[in-house]
């Protein structure tokens, strides 16, 4: 869950066109969380919104669609990282 927001208090334009875009990603990544569903499936799908808005920001020099391949990624130029990590007991300590 994203904790972005303005140091002075209001988002410029620009700013708030990629904090809408990274909300609506993560909107979208939460929407996939379902019993039955995969680990990657709400990444996936943050990634297809965060792709999409890159192209139509004009970011993107290619299409969504494209970027999207996994031979391709451009996308993950502006997005290095995952939505998410595997979450246990290896990872915060024992009861």
């Amino acid at each position: 869950i994203t904790r972005t927001f303005p140091i002075n208090g209001r988002f410029t334009p620009a700013q708030r066109k990629i904090y809408t875009l990274v909300y609506e990603a993560q909107k979208a990544g939460m929407k996939a969380v379902k019993p039955g569903a995969k680990f990657r499936d709400f990444h996936i799908a943050a990634s297809e919104v965060l792709a999409r808005g890159l192209e139509e920001l004009g970011v993107l020099p290619i299409s969504a669609q494209e970027s999207l391949r996994p031979d391709v990624g451009l996308h993950r130029r502006w997005t290095v990282h995952g939505t998410g990590h595997m979450l246990g007991m290896d990872v915060h300590g024992k009861l």
